[in-house]
């Protein structure tokens, strides 16, 4: 089975996260607020938010852990892409970045861990921008998991997190790996995918079958599916480094 992510970037698709584009353009007008400095994005996708990155005057250096995706970004930006998962971060150099950008990827990270190797790269008074999924308050580790497995069943990706951690958990986790939250919002219910999204030439679909057909599937799944609603819910946020 082709995941929804990979079929929709194989296809061209993009802006797939919670909020989409608009909520990529609301973190980018916070970015403009940080110091000076290279941007590490963690799971650029097709690197459309990268490239919105770079023509506002930043170089861009991305993490991407499937490589598919990853070659796809390279081929697409020319961006320097490094095959890795994101806790990878807590080994790499030390205040590399001015800012880190994750949308829609941390929720299938060991969170602690990559909140720290986030913290580990930025350098002190820069900031993580992020938007994803969280559980809503009540939701219990029987129902998550449910939905995870059901998620992964029709579309080859969980719903959110394995724990079903909420927004003030995700809150105490920033805190506790040396990050301070300024700006956060929440976007509303629903499950991770935004209502905006860059469609992809209609030649892809012939350029590449196989994904096409899966996204056919994939999206007839999606209207018999469970949508999240009360289980889950989308934030975006800027968590400055102490």
């Amino acid at each position: 089975m082709i995941p929804w992510h990979v079929a929709a970037a194989r296809l061209g698709e993009g802006d797939l996260h919670p909020g989409g584009a608009e909520a990529t353009r609301r973190l980018l007008a916070w970015m403009a607020g940080l110091p000076e400095g290279d941007v590490l994005e963690i799971g650029p996708g097709l690197g459309l938010s990268a490239l919105r990155v770079q023509a506002a005057g930043r170089r861009v250096e991305a993490i991407e852990v499937h490589p598919q995706m990853a070659r796809l970004c390279r081929e697409r930006t020319g961006l320097s892409v490094v095959h890795a998962p994101a806790e990878a971060l807590v080994t790499w150099p030390q205040a590399r970045y001015a800012a880190v950008l994750a949308e829609s990827v941390l929720y299938g990270t060991d969170l602690p861990v990559a909140l720290a190797g986030i913290a580990r790269v930025l350098r002190p008074g820069e900031g993580l921008l992020l938007s994803d999924a969280t559980w809503c308050e009540g939701t219990s580790p029987e129902v998550a998991r449910q939905a995870n497995l059901d998620s992964r069943r029709r579309f080859g990706i969980p719903m959110a997190s394995e724990q079903p951690w909420t927004w003030a958990d995700w809150r105490q986790m920033l805190g506790a790996a040396g990050l301070r939250l300024v700006h956060e919002e929440r976007l509303g219910p629903g499950s991770p995918g935004g209502p905006t999204r860059e469609r992809g030439p209609a030649t892809a679909w012939l350029r590449d079958p196989a994904a096409g057909l899966a996204m056919l599937r994939l999206r007839w799944r999606q209207r018999w599916a469970p949508r999240g609603g009360g289980q889950v819910e989308s934030w975006v946020g800027l968590a400055v480094r102490g």
